[in-house]
């Protein structure tokens, strides 16, 4: 199963939040002082490009990204998911930006399916789905069932094979709290998002040698 969720989730935000990131160089340009660092010339010239560089985003712009990143869930290892990065890939390229892609074969936590029964006073299985909001039009796509996975490390860990494998905690949650229940779960690691993949290598690495020694 081939993903790169790390390379999206980073991706998508530099989408939608290029406009926040320029709006904190509007308050130098309309500043009249001296830019430390710059001749007269040299700041005129700055502040031409970062002016320029400002009146490029777009609110309009920014919804069209959100709604395409938004259209539909795309959990990692999904078609959903390879769409999404299609499209992430594609728009980066128009702008002129090197794109490249790694991909992996790892094993994926995802539910297959999610069932509940009413054992008494007569059995008979519930239906969970919900029905469609017409406000909302992804309310009317598949359902994406919930993922733990700190119960998967420790029902992985309670394996025969559990005790030599290698878990890494992939997260964007890295308070104390956080660390600490990845570690009772059975975790190796934990490494909070976005993980440059040298990082991710010298992690498995160093965990490998741990383990031979």
């Amino acid at each position: 199963m081939a993903f790169n969720s790390g390379f999206l989730r980073h991706a998508s935000r530099a989408l939608l939040a290029g406009a926040c990131v320029l709006g904190v160089a509007a308050a130098r340009i309309q500043s009249p002082s001296k830019m430390p660092g710059y001749s007269e010339t040299g700041a005129d010239a700055e502040r031409r490009v970062e002016a320029a560089a400002i009146a490029l985003p777009s609110a309009e712009s920014a919804g069209v990204y959100a709604r395409a990143l938004s259209r539909e869930p795309h959990m990692s290892g999904t078609p959903a998911q390879a769409r999404t990065r299609d499209y992430v890939i594609e728009r980066m390229r128009s702008w002129g930006l090197e794109t490249s892609v790694r991909a992996y074969q790892v094993w994926m936590p995802h539910p297959t399916s999610v069932r509940v029964w009413r054992v008494s006073p007569d059995a008979r299985e519930l239906s969970l789905a919900e029905g469609p909001i017409s406000v909302d039009s992804t309310s009317a796509l598949p359902e994406v069932p919930a993922i733990n996975g700190y119960e998967v490390c420790r029902r992985a860990r309670a394996q025969p094979w559990g005790g030599d494998a290698t878990f890494i905690a992939l997260t964007g949650w890295g308070q104390e709290e956080d660390r600490r229940r990845t570690q009772e779960a059975g975790f190796d690691s934990h490494l909070v998002k976005p993980v440059e993949f040298g990082a991710l290598v010298t992690q498995l690495n160093a965990l490998g040698a741990m383990r031979k020694a």
